[in-house]
Protein backbone atom coordinates (compact mmCIF):
# COMPACT_ATOMS: atom_id res chain seq x y z
CA UNK A 1 0.00 0.00 0.00
CA UNK A 2 1.69 3.31 -1.08
CA UNK A 3 0.17 6.77 -1.55
CA UNK A 4 -3.56 7.13 -1.86
CA UNK A 5 -4.05 3.32 -0.44
CA UNK A 6 -2.48 5.00 2.68
CA UNK A 7 -4.98 7.58 2.59
CA UNK A 8 -7.83 5.44 1.94
CA UNK A 9 -6.40 3.15 4.77
CA UNK A 10 -6.54 6.00 6.95
CA UNK A 11 -10.00 7.53 6.04
CA UNK A 12 -11.30 3.86 6.46
CA UNK A 13 -9.87 3.55 10.03
CA UNK A 14 -11.09 7.05 10.87
CA UNK A 15 -14.14 6.11 9.75
CA UNK A 16 -14.06 3.32 12.32
CA UNK A 17 -12.91 5.12 15.57
CA UNK A 18 -15.57 7.57 14.48
CA UNK A 19 -18.31 5.17 14.87
CA UNK A 20 -16.49 3.65 17.75
CA UNK A 21 -16.43 6.61 19.69
CA UNK A 22 -20.36 7.03 20.08
CA UNK A 23 -20.32 3.53 22.03
CA UNK A 24 -20.50 4.00 25.75
CA UNK A 25 -16.61 3.76 26.29
CA UNK A 26 -14.17 5.00 28.25
CA UNK A 27 -13.02 7.96 27.10
CA UNK A 28 -16.20 9.32 25.94
CA UNK A 29 -17.64 8.80 29.06
CA UNK A 30 -15.00 10.99 30.37
CA UNK A 31 -15.43 13.86 27.75
CA UNK A 32 -19.64 13.19 28.54
CA UNK A 33 -19.14 13.89 32.37
CA UNK A 34 -16.63 16.60 31.93
CA UNK A 35 -19.20 19.03 29.13
CA UNK A 36 -21.80 17.74 32.06
CA UNK A 37 -19.77 20.38 34.57
CA UNK A 38 -18.81 22.88 32.75
CA UNK A 39 -15.41 22.13 31.70
CA UNK A 40 -13.91 23.61 28.86
CA UNK A 41 -13.58 21.27 25.55
CA UNK A 42 -9.71 21.17 25.91
CA UNK A 43 -9.90 19.61 29.50
CA UNK A 44 -12.58 17.60 28.42
CA UNK A 45 -10.58 16.31 25.54
CA UNK A 46 -7.26 15.76 27.84
CA UNK A 47 -9.40 13.97 30.73
CA UNK A 48 -11.11 11.38 27.52
CA UNK A 49 -6.93 11.14 26.19
CA UNK A 50 -5.70 9.96 29.75
CA UNK A 51 -8.05 6.80 29.82
CA UNK A 52 -6.43 5.61 26.59
CA UNK A 53 -3.46 3.07 26.65
CA UNK A 54 -4.48 1.18 29.83
CA UNK A 55 -7.35 -1.50 29.55
CA UNK A 56 -8.91 1.01 26.93
CA UNK A 57 -7.39 1.09 23.88
CA UNK A 58 -3.43 -0.43 24.80
CA UNK A 59 -2.90 0.71 21.54
CA UNK A 60 1.18 -0.10 22.03
CA UNK A 61 1.23 -3.22 23.74
CA UNK A 62 -1.27 -4.47 20.59
CA UNK A 63 1.27 -3.09 17.65
CA UNK A 64 4.20 -4.40 19.61
CA UNK A 65 2.29 -7.86 19.96
CA UNK A 66 1.04 -7.81 16.18
CA UNK A 67 4.92 -7.03 14.72
CA UNK A 68 5.94 -9.56 16.67
CA UNK A 69 3.30 -12.43 17.29
CA UNK A 70 4.59 -15.32 15.25
CA UNK A 71 8.04 -14.83 17.54
CA UNK A 72 6.37 -15.56 20.69
CA UNK A 73 5.97 -19.13 22.03
CA UNK A 74 2.61 -18.55 24.03
CA UNK A 75 0.70 -16.01 24.08
CA UNK A 76 -0.90 -16.75 27.87
CA UNK A 77 2.44 -16.63 29.16
CA UNK A 78 2.96 -13.00 27.81
CA UNK A 79 0.06 -11.37 28.39
CA UNK A 80 -2.53 -12.09 31.15
CA UNK A 81 -5.07 -10.61 28.42
CA UNK A 82 -3.93 -10.51 25.15
CA UNK A 83 -3.49 -6.85 23.82
CA UNK A 84 -6.17 -6.39 19.95
CA UNK A 85 -8.66 -8.88 21.68
CA UNK A 86 -11.82 -9.15 23.05
CA UNK A 87 -14.74 -6.33 23.59
CA UNK A 88 -17.29 -4.97 26.17
CA UNK A 89 -19.75 -4.77 23.24
CA UNK A 90 -19.65 -8.34 21.31
CA UNK A 91 -18.96 -11.45 23.33
CA UNK A 92 -17.47 -14.48 21.10
CA UNK A 93 -18.41 -12.95 18.15
CA UNK A 94 -16.64 -9.97 15.89
CA UNK A 95 -17.24 -6.92 16.03
CA UNK A 96 -18.83 -5.65 12.63
CA UNK A 97 -17.61 -2.11 12.47
CA UNK A 98 -13.99 -3.75 13.06
CA UNK A 99 -14.80 -6.49 10.72
CA UNK A 100 -15.75 -3.48 8.23
CA UNK A 101 -12.48 -1.83 8.35
CA UNK A 102 -10.50 -5.24 8.23
CA UNK A 103 -12.68 -6.02 4.91
CA UNK A 104 -10.80 -2.85 3.45
CA UNK A 105 -7.34 -4.42 3.70
CA UNK A 106 -5.28 -6.30 1.31
CA UNK A 107 -6.15 -10.39 1.33
CA UNK A 108 -2.67 -11.08 2.64
CA UNK A 109 -3.44 -9.14 5.78
CA UNK A 110 -6.86 -10.14 6.47
CA UNK A 111 -5.41 -14.00 6.06
CA UNK A 112 -2.29 -12.83 8.98
CA UNK A 113 -5.39 -11.06 11.28
CA UNK A 114 -7.11 -14.58 10.73
CA UNK A 115 -4.15 -16.91 11.92
CA UNK A 116 -3.31 -14.71 14.31
CA UNK A 117 -6.98 -14.66 15.79
CA UNK A 118 -7.26 -18.96 15.39
CA UNK A 119 -3.92 -18.56 17.52
CA UNK A 120 -4.74 -16.19 20.05
CA UNK A 121 -8.30 -18.19 20.85
CA UNK A 122 -6.69 -21.36 20.75
CA UNK A 123 -4.26 -20.33 23.46
CA UNK A 124 -6.68 -18.44 25.48
CA UNK A 125 -9.66 -21.05 24.83
CA UNK A 126 -11.72 -18.06 24.48
CA UNK A 127 -13.26 -17.17 21.86
CA UNK A 128 -12.23 -13.54 21.65
CA UNK A 129 -12.24 -11.41 18.23
CA UNK A 130 -10.07 -8.28 17.18
CA UNK A 131 -10.85 -4.80 18.58
CA UNK A 132 -9.90 -1.73 17.85
CA UNK A 133 -6.35 -1.74 19.30
CA UNK A 134 -5.71 -4.51 16.67
CA UNK A 135 -7.43 -2.53 13.81
CA UNK A 136 -5.30 0.53 14.78
CA UNK A 137 -2.20 -1.89 15.03
CA UNK A 138 -2.14 -3.15 11.65
CA UNK A 139 -2.82 -0.02 9.72
CA UNK A 140 0.37 1.13 11.98
CA UNK A 141 2.32 -1.55 10.49
CA UNK A 142 1.24 -1.09 7.14
CA UNK A 143 1.88 2.59 6.88
CA UNK A 144 5.25 2.40 8.81
CA UNK A 145 4.31 3.87 11.65
CA UNK A 146 5.96 3.30 15.42
CA UNK A 147 4.04 2.02 18.28
CA UNK A 148 5.49 4.89 19.79
CA UNK A 149 3.34 7.27 18.00
CA UNK A 150 0.25 4.88 16.81
CA UNK A 151 -2.17 6.57 19.15
CA UNK A 152 -1.96 9.41 17.18
CA UNK A 153 -4.28 7.33 14.79
CA UNK A 154 -6.95 6.76 17.38
CA UNK A 155 -6.94 10.39 18.38
CA UNK A 156 -7.27 11.55 14.85
CA UNK A 157 -10.50 9.03 14.06
CA UNK A 158 -12.33 9.99 17.78
CA UNK A 159 -11.76 13.51 17.98
CA UNK A 160 -14.41 14.87 15.83
CA UNK A 161 -16.38 12.51 17.61
CA UNK A 162 -15.42 13.57 20.76
CA UNK A 163 -16.10 17.46 20.31
CA UNK A 164 -19.45 16.34 18.96
CA UNK A 165 -20.25 14.46 22.12
CA UNK A 166 -18.83 17.39 24.35
CA UNK A 167 -21.43 20.02 22.78
CA UNK A 168 -24.53 17.17 22.72
CA UNK A 169 -23.80 16.79 26.82
CA UNK A 170 -22.54 21.00 27.47
CA UNK A 171 -23.69 22.29 30.70
CA UNK A 172 -22.92 26.06 30.81
CA UNK A 173 -21.87 26.88 34.38
CA UNK A 174 -23.99 30.24 34.22
CA UNK A 175 -21.80 32.88 33.16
Amino acid sequence: MKGSSHIDLLNNLNKMHTELAYRNNASSQFIQAMAQIGKPLNDAVASGLLTLNGTHAPIHDTCIMYNRWEDLNTFSNTYSKVPGYGSAWYKAEPDPVIQQFFNTLDVDVIECIDRLTLVVQDETKKQIYPNAALATAVAANIINLSPLTAMSLVIEGRLNAWVMIYLDAYRPKGF
